[in-house]
Formats: structure tokens, sequence, C-alpha cells
């Protein structure tokens, strides 16, 4: 219906009340008997005298015809206007035409489908045209009539747990299952089988049921319909699909279906109501072999591991950078040898290979009597006469990801205490053969531990909970429908909430910007530092930017292409040579350091706020994504001072990378002041807290991976207030996505993700235009 055809016919109804001193009114009301037709009488509401049934009007009411006098000149005038109203009734809903067939029209009888039908827009187009509408009781219940339905969950058996067992006590597991049963209700009663069967056989929306007019939906008769005739009203369900529906209270039966209530009863209930809230778990005290002292949030975590585990949940410490994850594990593993001696099976730690020495320092530091072996190098057990060794209880193995990887035919045949993997965002590609080897492991409880659990694609998510709890975030497909269209594409709060009631309870988040977590860590500032391009950098980036131009369509359709450019423009950004790909050039043959500086705003002043740190007798970190960048700055720095220089990066051997990291930690006069990374190889597990600068030479345009670098400084353990530089190139590229970056950063905090690099290729063409330009 056209809004200017509605408003012509509104001005003609309102016009009645207002000149005429009438108007029309429809009355819906019930049927003599529970098979009859739905009677909709037409009444004149009169603003002196209230509502008259038409039919009185036709039949001579005298009173009445005088009172319409006062206002129409004469009786053939009053009934065409009647006439003329019905007749727009009728355009709205076309069944009030049978009534103007007949010789008095007063009422039309509907059947139970056109009173369903008038039901939706007719009414509402009734009502916005001037008519007054008027509706029995069953219409206006706010769906307290609705046949519905609840599923009830149940437990089998009752299974306490009371103080300490020899072993870790088995409530549920993966492969428990539980009861449920489907249970039918109307007007707040619990329906029998044979009254439920009555309901959904009949084929009218509208029946009388028990002496009562009942709206029965057809969406949920045809959705409850189908569990019966299934027989799916009970039987049993596995412990994730349980647990889901637990979690979130509520099940659907069809794709875009209704919502149904789920209801938990006996064991399965408390469970549920126990792991929703940290609050809710008994206190578990710091082991007394513990070396050290837990900080309360610590001690929070450990009472969260702890319980938990209990149910044989995998869980995710994504705890912010620096606020001291491993003594957190460690506590916990002291807890479960003290409290559960005979535990059969050993402890799998599945580390990056930079921080492999890290885990077992920290071990033997703050946990003595644990026993830690390293699973790596060739010295390593690597066969079946081995595997009694993997089973004595408490033994913690030490082992890499690469490691994990080459041995995974090995290591799937034994039966793990527990998996902890450290850095989990390492197996966030569900189909790389990393993650897969992961997947492969045997394990009583699992662990993940990372700062960021994700890094760039909700599907992170997914991965990571397939390990830890598998089946809990359903399917692929189904987490893409359910999850991952509806927040990234729409930021859907209804699906953000459904989300982080399914994945909170495995999931403890801290952050250190927090106060009421931690008061003593110093402050961090954050700055950008902006800097322009030397003449010879603009002229190589207008020259690339002028030949994308020239091919631009084909260059977004294909997303590697858009990658690839964006990583050209950023190596010009830094320096010429690295776009270039020259080496470095040796400054004893007269060129001179101070023109090759000179040829990067960025790394002139880069120097110059080096500089300034060694003044002050601080220590500073250079963080770059590039390998031949950070080459060019070892050397020139190298050069220009007379101290020790670090470079950490990729291909540094173990034994000298733990040499830097002491090195650099140490408090003598003559440690090494700078130290530079490569952000893939020290971005994750380094403690580098004597560093009081963090430099950033280059954007890696994912805040959780700076972040995560900057925290090898802005941890537990850091006295001094962090200073952050990251450098931006005005008017380039890189300016560019940081405007892009503090719009899109969002979602990260509503889920506990973090927006990666790779979703700048997903831009649409405009914005994508817009990056490749510059204004300058």
């Amino acid at each position: 219906i056209l809004p200017k055809i509605i408003k012509n016919w509104a001005q003609i109804t309102q016009n009645l009340t207002f000149k005429l001193g009438f108007s029309m009114a429809l009355e819906l009301d019930y049927p003599k008997e529970s098979n009859q037709e739905w009677p909709l009488r037409f009444l004149i509401n009169f603003l002196e005298s209230g509502l008259i049934p038409l039919q009185e009007i036709w039949n001579g009411n005298l009173e009445q015809r005088k009172e319409i006098l006062k206002f129409i000149d004469s009786k053939e005038q009053f009934i065409e206007i009647l006439l003329r109203a019905l007749g727009t009734a009728s355009k709205l809903f076309p069944p009030i035409k049978r009534a103007l067939e007949t010789k008095i029209p007063h009422q039309v009888m509907l059947t139970s489908a056109e009173v369903i039908e008038f039901l939706k827009y007719p009414k509402d187009l009734l009502i916005q045209s001037g008519f007054n509408i008027i509706l029995p009781d069953v219409f206006t219940m706010g769906g307290k009539q609705r046949l519905s339905a609840r599923l009830i969950i149940s437990s089998k058996g009752k299974k306490k747990v009371k103080g300490h067992s020899a072993t870790l006590p088995s409530i549920f597991n993966i492969h428990s299952m539980l009861e449920y049963k489907w249970e039918a209700n109307l007007k707040g009663k619990t329906l029998t089988g044979k009254e439920f069967k009555e309901l959904i056989e009949n084929s009218e929306p509208l029946i009388n049921w028990q002496g009562e007019w009942i709206l029965i939906d057809q969406q949920d008769v045809n959705e409850l319909r189908n569990i019966f005739k299934k027989r799916l009203n009970s039987g049993t369900k596995s412990y994730m699909d349980a647990l889901k529906l637990g979690l979130t209270g509520k099940v659907q039966l069809e794709g875009n279906g209704n919502n149904y209530e789920v209801i938990v009863e006996g064991d399965f209930k408390e469970l549920i109501e126990r792991i929703k809230s940290i609050e809710n778990f008994v206190t578990i005290p710091c082991p007394k072999s513990f070396n050290g002292t837990l900080r309360k949030y610590q001690q929070t975590a450990l009472s969260w591991m702890g319980n938990m585990s209990m149910f044989n949940f995998g869980l995710c410490l994504a705890d912010d950078m620096g606020l001291g994850k491993t003594i957190m594990i460690i506590a916990f593993l002291l807890h479960l040898k003290e409290n559960y001696p005979e535990e059969p099976g050993s402890v799998l730690i599945i580390c990056p290979t930079s921080v492999l020495f890290n885990w077992s320092r920290e071990i033997k530091k703050f946990a003595p009597d644990l026993e830690v072996i390293f699973h790596h190098g060739p010295e390593r057990y690597k066969d079946a006469s081995n595997i009694p060794e993997f089973l004595k209880s408490h033994r913690i193995f030490l082992t890499t990801f690469g490691t994990l990887r080459n041995d995974i035919d090995f290591l799937e045949t034994i039966n793990f205490s527990g998996i902890i993997v450290d850095e989990i965002q390492n197996i966030k590609n569900f189909s790389s053969k990393q993650t897969k080897a992961v997947y492969r492991l045997q394990g009583k409880y699992k662990m993940g531990l990372s700062g960021t659990p994700i890094e760039n694609r909700l599907m992170e998510l997914w991965t990571l909970f397939e390990f830890l709890n598998p089946g809990l975030l359903g399917n692929r497909t189904k987490f893409q429908e359910d999850f991952i269209i509806p927040i990234e594409r729409y930021q859907d709060q209804n699906a953000i909430e459904e989300l982080k009631k399914l994945i909170s309870p495995f999931l403890l988040r801290r952050l250190k910007t927090d106060k009421s977590i931690i008061k003593d860590l110093p402050e961090k500032n954050e700055m950008k530092i902006y800097v322009g391009l030397s003449e010879i950098q603009a002229k190589i980036y207008k020259e690339v930017i002028d030949e994308t131009l020239k091919d631009l369509e084909s260059i977004i359709s294909d997303k590697m292409n858009v990658l690839t450019l964006l990583v050209k423009l950023k190596q010009i950004c830094n320096h010429p040579y690295q776009y270039l790909k020259k080496s470095i050039p040796s400054f004893d043959n007269g060129i001179k350091m101070k023109d090759f500086i000179d040829e990067s705003y960025k790394l002139e002043r880069l120097i110059e706020m080096i500089d300034e740190v060694i003044s002050n007798g601080e220590k500073a970190l250079i963080f770059t994504q590039f390998k031949q960048m950070g080459d060019i700055i070892y050397e020139i720095l190298k050069k220009r001072y007379e101290f020790n220089i670090l470079y950490f990066h990729g291909g540094v051997p173990e034994k000298k990378r733990r040499e830097i990291v002491d090195d650099f930690q140490s408090s003598n006069i003559d440690s090494a002041p700078v130290m530079i990374l490569s952000l893939k190889a020290g971005g994750t597990g380094l403690n580098l807290t004597q560093a009081t600068t963090v430099f950033h030479f280059d954007r890696w345009w994912n805040p959780a991976v700076e972040d995560q670098a900057t925290d090898r400084a802005y941890r537990i353990g850091q006295k001094s207030p962090v200073n952050v530089y990251k450098f931006i190139t005005n008017g380039t590229i890189e300016e560019k996505i940081d405007v892009l970056l503090e719009e899109k950063r969002d979602l990260a905090d509503k889920i506990v993700t973090s927006s990666g690099e790779s979703w700048i290729s997903d831009l649409d063409i405009e914005k994508i235009k817009d990056l490749f330009t510059l204004d300058y």
C-alpha cells in the first residue's frame, strides 16, 4: 500500500470524526460455537454517546438518527458516507467486500485463517486510516496463551566431590551423556502427551480448548510437531551439547526459528551455576611448596583453574601480557601434585622456541620440587620403549611447536595428565599442520595461555576452543552462521552476548590497566611520532603509487596483491635501501653515514631519540617486523656507538638467545642498553623489564601484536614508567591505516579479540583507493 493512498484514506475516515461527530469501528468477536466463524462487526462511534452497532442504524434507531442529522443534510448522504468508509476498509482487508454484497452490510464472518490474516498488516493499516479496532481478550494477552515448550536437561546420577582424593575426580567428561525431555506448556500449565498431541494435530490457528479460545502459532506447531513425529521428545544429549544449551538457556529447533527455554536440573544444574561465576568457586590456597607469593588476582586464577579442572574442562588463561600467567600455571601444577599425588601421567607444555628455557628457569625458581625434562633436541625420547617415562606422575615435559609437529605420531599415543599450550594463538589456523598436531594430543585437562587469544578473526576463537572443549562452539559452518557473520559484519549485540555466555566460564582475562587487578604497575605512556618522507622516499613512493593506479582494479581483485603492495609501501617508509633490497654500504669507503641516515627521516628521528635514552642511562627496545630493516638499524647503531648492541631475531640460536636476554636484563653498568628485535621472534614470551623505552619502528597494523611486543617491558617486575613510541610517516599508508585502526579496535574488547592485519584486504574499493594515495 502506497503511503500517499493511506494518507488519503485516513483523511476520509478522520473527517468523519472531526466534521460529522462520529467515526467507524470494527469489532472482532468470539464465535458462538467452537466450529463456527468469527464475526467482524461494523459500528459507529459517536463522540457523545459511544459505540452503536451499524445494524441498529440500518434498522432505524430514531434517537441516533436525530444525532446524525445534526451534521448531515439527508439520510442518503449518510448512507453514502458509510459505504465509502466500508469501501476504504475493504481495500485494506478484502473479506469486508462480502459484507457490501449483502442487503444490510453490518458484519462479515471470518474463518480462523482470515482472522490471523486480519491481525497482521490489515489491522494496523485500518488503525492508521482512522478506524477503531476492538479485539477479544485472546489477542491482547501478550502471548500468555501461546502454546510453547521447554527443554529439560538433567544428569543421571548423583556424583559428589568431597575433600581430596589421590587422583583428580571425574564428575563429568566430554564422553558423558545427559538425559533430556521436552515438556509442552500452555498458559503456565504443563500438558500431558495426549493434550499436546490434541493441540498440534488441529490444523486451525484458533481453537477452543477446554472452554477457552487459544491462538496457536503455526511456526510453534510445526517445530514442536517434528519433535514428537521424530520421537525426539526425550533421550540423551552429549555433554558438550548439553553444556552449550545450559549456558545460553535457550534452544532453537530450526534456523531463524523460535527460541525455547532450557531448564537444567540435578548435579548438572549445580555445575552450570558454579561455572557461570568465579565467585562460586572454593578458594584454593597457594601450594606450600610454591617458592614465592601470589598476588590476589593470581590467587583467583589458581582457584579458577583448580575448580574447573575437577570438571575436565579446557581453559584459556588469557590475562594481559605481563601479569604472570607462567607463575599461575606453576602454582596450579604444584596444587595438583600436593592434592592428587597419584594422578597418573605427566604434563606436556608446548611453547615457542624463544621461551622454552624461560619456562625451565621459572619452574626451577618457583617450584623446585617439580621435575622438568626437555622434549627437544636430538637426545629426546622418540619411541614406544620410552613411553613409561611419560607416565610418571607430575613430571613436566617441555617441548616446542616444531618438535611436536615432528613427533606427533609418537606423542599422540601417550595419555598425558594435562596439556598446556603457551601462546596458544599459534594454533589459530585450523588447517595448519601445527594445529592438527596439537588436536591429536590426549590429555585429561587442557589449558591454553595467551595475551591475545584472537589476533585476526573470530574463527580463531573457534579453532582454540575446538582444542580446549571440542564441540562447545558447534561445527565451523554453524559457528560461521551463528556468530562470525552476525558479529563481524553486523556487530550483532545478541550474538555477542550469546558467544560471551558460551566462552566466559572457560576463559579468564584481566588487564594491567585495571587498577583493581594490579596497583603497583607503573604508568605506560604511548605516543605517536609523526615524521615526513625524505626527498628520495617521496619520489619512490609516488612512482609506486602512480604505477599502481594504472591497474588498481586488477590489483584490488586479488587480496594477496593488496597486501604485497602494502608491504612495499611500508618498506619505502622505513628506508629506500630496504625497498630496493640494496646491501648496506660500508661507511669506510667514503659514503658518509649521515647521508645514508638522511635518506629516511624515520631512521634519523629514531637515532636522535636513542641518543636521548642512552644519555639518561636508560635502556630501549626497538621492534621492526622486517629482518632487513633490523639489519640496517643494527649496523647503523653498532657503527655509531662503542658499546654492544643486541639483536634478537629468528635466526639466532637458542643458546645465544638466552645470553642476549641475560645481557639486556643485567643491571651491570657495562650491559647493553639497546636491543633490536624482530616482531615475530621477540614479540612474545620474553621478560625485558630493564627497558623503559619501547620503539615500534614500523607498524604491524595489529594493535594486539604491538601490545604484546610492548609488554616485553611493561609487565610485572617493571619499576619505572614505560614510554612507547610508534613511528608513523605523514600522509602515507602508515597514517591512513592508523586512522582505520583507531576506528576498528572496538570488537576486541567486546569478545576478547583483537584486530588483525588481513582485514585491510577486505576493505571496499573506495577505501583501498584512498589508501593508495599520497597526501604529502
